[in-house]
C-alpha cells in the first residue's frame, strides 16, 4: 500500500477519508509557505497527477496530530510498496463534479 502521512505544515490539511480520492503532485520546494517533513525521492515522479483512493487509516505514534496515517492504491493499481508520500503532496478531488456536463432530459423519464 501506498502510505500517506500528515506531519504538520499546511493550513489548508483536509483529513482523509476512506475511500475518499486524491491526486499527487510532486512538491515545489521553491515555495516557503508549506514546511515539506517527508522526502521528494525520484522514483516518485512516475506518480505524479496520478490519482490514489484512500483505502485505509492505521495507528501512527508519530503523529502528534491525529495518531493515524492512511493507506491508499494508485489508479494504475500500484500499492507503492514501502513508499510514504506526505499528505501535504496531495489535492483532494471531488468525484462528483463531473455530473455538471450530464445533460439530463427529466421529461423523458
Amino acid at each position: 500500500m501506498a502510505d500517506i502521512f500528515f506531519r504538520g505544515g499546511n493550513i489548508d490539511y483536509i483529513r482523509p477519508e476512506i475511500d475518499d480520492i486524491f491526486i499527487l503532485h510532486k512538491p515545489d520546494y521553491n515555495i516557503v509557505e508549506k514546511i515539506e517533513v517527508l522526502p521528494w525521492y525520484s522514483s516518485y515522479d512516475k506518480y505524479d497527477g496520478m490519482r490514489l483512493k484512500i483505502t485505509g487509516e492505521r495507528k501512527d505514534p508519530g503523529n502528534t496530530i491525529h495518531g493515524s496515517y492512511w493507506t491508499g492504491v494508485f489508479e494504475n493499481g500500484d500499492k507503492a510498496l514501502f513508499e510514504c508520500f506526505d499528505i501535504n503532496w496531495f489535492e483532494k478531488i471531488n468525484e462528483y463534479e463531473e455530473l455538471d456536463e450530464i445533460q439530463v432530459d427529466f421529461f423523458d423519464i
